[in-house]
Formats: structure tokens, C-alpha cells, sequence
């Protein structure tokens, strides 16, 4: 767990920079096609952001060819995208458009002891593969 302290309100934005293909792998890329075809849809709202590598606000098979290109190194990060995006956990997200949501959170008033939960989503992960021993995000 994280400890921080703040004076009053804060905004927060939370970033991580890491290596693009930490748990993304092919059974990704098969998961997402299942999805796409309508054969197994990706169960969760965090899961389609996700698979979202291109950040278009939808899953298409040029995210699939943008896993794959990132797999064979000949890419070296997701356009217009990050490889991690961090959402407060308390946000309702939509399982039909999950892409509406803040980034960044905002605290109007911070409490001395309070805890405010935030989910990571490792943009291309839908299998939840990804390797957490050296995360460290940034604030």
C-alpha cells in the first residue's frame, strides 16, 4: 500500500510507465478476437478498456494487429494511448461504453485518514497476466 499526504483537495493522476508487453501476450489476443466475433465476450468493463490498445473507444481488430506488432517488438508503444490507466475505484462504469470515465481523481475534501482505492488496467492485458512485483506508480 501507498501512503501520501496532502494539505486539502487534490487532483490525482496516476501514471506508471511500463515495458509495453508486460503481460501481454497471444492468449490476449485470442480473447479479444473471441470477443470480437461474438464467441466469448470479455466479462468486464476494466477488461474492454483494456483490450482498447489503440484508445478508440472501441475493441476492433486493429487492436488485435497493434498486440501482435507490440509482441513482435515493432512497436514500442500503443498510439495514442498508455500503457497503464489508473480509475478511482468507485467509478460506475458502463459494461456497453466503459470508455466514459475521469482519469483523474478529484478530492474536494481530503480526510487525515482517509483511503481512496484506485484499479490499474495494463492496456492489452485482458488475461490479467501482467508481472506487479516492481510496480511503483507515480503521482
Amino acid at each position: 500500500m501507498l501512503q501520501y499526504n496532502f494539505a486539502s483537495a487534490a487532483n490525482i493522476d496516476v501514471s506508471y510507465p511500463d515495458y509495453l508487453t508486460n503481460g501481454v501476450t497471444t492468449l490476449d489476443m485470442a480473447l479479444i478476437t473471441k470477443h470480437i466475433l461474438g464467441v466469448q465476450s470479455l466479462d468486464s468493463p476494466y477488461k474492454r478498456i483494456a483490450a482498447d490498445v489503440n484508445n478508440s473507444n472501441t475493441i476492433t481488430t486493429l487492436d488485435i494487429i497493434l498486440i501482435r506488432k507490440a509482441i513482435l517488438q515493432l512497436i514500442d508503444h500503443f498510439p495514442n494511448n498508455d500503457s497503464w490507466k489508473f480509475i478511482a475505484a468507485d467509478e460506475d462504469l458502463d459494461w456497453s461504453n466503459p470508455w466514459d470515465y475521469d482519469e483523474v481523481l478529484s478530492i474536494d475534501s481530503i480526510a487525515s485518514d482517509g483511503i481512496y482505492n484506485i484499479i490499474g488496467i495494463k492496456i492489452g492485458d485482458v488475461s490479467n497476466s501482467v508481472n506487479l512485483k516492481s510496480f511503483k506508480p507515480s503521482f
